[in-house]
């Protein structure tokens, strides 16, 4: 297949042999396509192409970029209205993929500021569609689920309560096992060795979202190592790491502490990249003693290494008003949600006071009592490991084009 050069700056499908299209957004997407793309590479043997929106780990796994994934990962309305005229370029690039002739069908994933789009584009086209995490309709707006239902649709769901506002709107829904178990399985906390006492925080992999929670994260860690000050001998007071999910926000990070500390960063805060390896993140996560993360798959893979964290968000002003009117959950982490109770102490904070702060520290301070029962991760295991598994799902997707 031709990749070329569109005037909106992102590269389209021009000529060349069929393809798949596959969208995902932003990281998390990003890693669940990762086996997904595995999949559809060893079942096709390289007689279609396999291209779109993804990041590293599709990339890798085999996937040909077509839009430049680093603009895609954002988080409320915030971030979307900078960033409106290279999302659309990009949105339309993938779009006019879509109706290329060449193109057989569309592999979605999350994201459905894009894919709601893309799947009601592809119905219209009469193109098989596999939507993989479709929107959480059982949070918010579940009359999106109607707009699924098309027989051409299959959709692919992680979770148990995810499935009843699908169901009832006729949707053909599977259950997808979580590419995280198998992570888990080989994951081994008795490997990990212990480190010096470190505090790790998580600001989000979506530059919005990170710029409004790294300030934040940093303020809490500050005030947790004042607060156990009196406790420690200065070299054994916690370090503090910032874990950037992947290697192009590194740079935004560290200008972010520069700007927060006037150039002059402590020399007890350093930033690094996760790692790519599921597995190695696992391991990443169990050698800290407090963690501090933003909520999404980050806390699903905390949950199953084991570690213990608080959750906190801070979103932009209009995100905040629209979903406190319109979101109708107990809970927002994904470990709290499948649990169906608190493991993971959560925070919302739009209001940065010093008492929100202090809450936040406090919490973190309470949260160091060893690793999660093993109880608990054993069932959320049981919980992710049903389903099929993206061998299964792809063979059955491409069994529509094949």
């Amino acid at each position: 297949m031709i990749l070329g050069l569109q005037r909106c700056g992102c590269l389209t499908v021009k000529s060349g042999k069929p393809y798949i299209l596959f969208c995902a957004g932003e990281d998390s997407g990003d890693c669940l396509g990762e086996s997904l793309v595995k999949s559809a590479s060893r079942i096709l043997k390289d007689s279609m192409d396999l291209v779109g929106a993804g990041g590293n780990r599709m990339v890798t796994a085999g996937l040909k970029p077509v839009v430049d994934y680093s603009i895609l990962p954002v988080s409320g309305f915030g971030d979307v209205l900078p960033k409106y005229l290279k999302l659309r370029k990009n949105y339309e690039a993938l779009a006019q993929a879509l109706q290329n002739p060449m193109c057989r069908g569309l592999v979605a994933i999350d994201y459905p500021g894009f894919n709601m789009k893309l799947t009601a584009l592809a119905n219209r086209l009469k193109k098989p569609v596999l939507y993989v995490a479709p929107p959480q309709a059982w949070a918010w707006k579940a009359k999106r689920a109607e707009k699924l239902k098309d027989s051409q649709n299959r959709l692919a769901l992680f979770f148990d309560f995810e499935e009843k506002p699908y169901k009832d709107a006729g949707c053909n829904v599977s259950r997808m096992m979580h590419p995280l178990v198998t992570a888990a399985d080989n994951f081994s906390a008795e490997n990990v060795k212990s480190q010096k006492k470190s505090v790790l925080l998580l600001p989000g992999s979506r530059a919005g979202q990170a710029h409004r929670n790294m300030s934040l994260f940093l303020d809490c860690a500050q005030r947790l190592r004042d607060e156990i000050s009196g406790e420690y001998s200065l070299v054994d007071l916690p370090d503090v790491v910032v874990l950037a999910s992947r290697e192009s926000l590194l740079e935004r990070f560290q200008k972010e502490l520069n700007r927060k500390y006037g150039g002059h960063i402590p020399s007890w805060i350093r930033v690094e990249v996760s790692p790519t390896e599921a597995t190695e993140r696992l391991s990443r996560y169990r050698k800290a003693t407090m963690v501090l993360t933003t909520p999404g798959t980050s806390t699903l893979e905390l949950a199953l290494s084991g570690s213990r964290c608080v959750v906190c968000t801070c979103p932009d002003y209009l995100t905040y008003a629209v979903g406190k009117r319109l979101v109708k959950t107990r809970w927002f982490s994904l470990p709290n949600l499948i649990l169906g109770k608190e493991i993971y102490p959560e925070f919302i904070l739009w209001n940065r006071g010093k008492k929100s702060i202090g809450n936040v520290a406090n919490a973190l301070l309470k949260n160091v009592q060893g690793p999660l029962d093993a109880s608990d991760v054993d069932l959320l295991k049981s919980k992710l490991n049903s389903g099929k598994n993206s061998d299964d799902l792809m063979s059955e997707f491409l069994g529509q084009l094949l």
